[in-house]
C-alpha cells in the first residue's frame, strides 16, 4: 500500500505522466501516475501531484534539454525547439535513399541499361549522385534530394 509519495516530475513535453516516487511497505520507487491509468491510485497520484500536493512538479528532463539546462544524450541533439533521435533520421533518410535508389535496381532497369548504352549512362549518373547524398553535410537531417 502506498504510504506517502515525493518528488513528483513531467515525464515528457505533453506533461501527460508523472514521475514519482511513491513508499510503498517502508521502500520507495519509482511510479509513472497517468489521468488514464487503470490502477485506481494511478489517476489519484496523478492529480494530486499536478496539483501541488506532493511540492511543485519539476519539469522533464526533455524539457530541461531543450531549454540547454541539461546536455542532449548521447545520439540525440535540440533542433528547431525538439529533442531529435538522430538514429532515427539516419533510418528515414537511409529508407527514402533505398527507395529511391531501388527504382534504378529493379530488373527492368538492369535489362535496359543493358541494351540501351544512354540510359545505363544516365542510370549511372543518377545512382551516383543518389549514393553522394550521404556526403551532404546535414546528412541525415537536413537532405537535399536530386530530383
Amino acid at each position: 500500500m502506498i504510504s506517502n509519495a515525493r518528488n513528483p516530475k513531467w515525464t515528457g513535453i505533453g506533461h501527460q505522466s508523472i514521475l514519482i516516487e511513491v513508499e510503498i511497505d517502508g521502500e520507495w520507487v519509482g511510479f509513472v501516475a497517468s489521468p488514464t491509468d487503470v490502477t485506481e491510485y494511478g489517476p489519484m497520484l496523478f492529480n494530486f501531484a499536478a496539483n501541488g500536493v506532493f511540492g511543485e512538479v519539476a519539469a522533464s528532463d526533455e524539457e530541461l534539454i531543450i531549454a540547454g539546462e541539461l546536455p542532449p544524450p548521447r545520439g540525440y541533439e535540440v533542433r528547431d525547439g525538439e529533442l531529435v533521435n538522430i538514429a532515427q533520421l539516419e533510418w528515414d533518410a537511409t529508407a527514402e535513399l533505398n527507395r529511391r535508389l531501388a527504382t534504378y535496381n529493379s530488373e527492368e532497369a538492369k535489362a535496359r541499361a543493358e541494351v540501351d548504352d544512354e540510359y545505363a549512362a544516365e542510370r549511372k549518373a543518377a545512382i551516383t549522385v543518389l549514393l553522394a547524398v550521404k556526403t551532404q553535410p546535414g546528412w541525415p537531417s537536413e537532405v537535399e534530394w536530386p530530383d
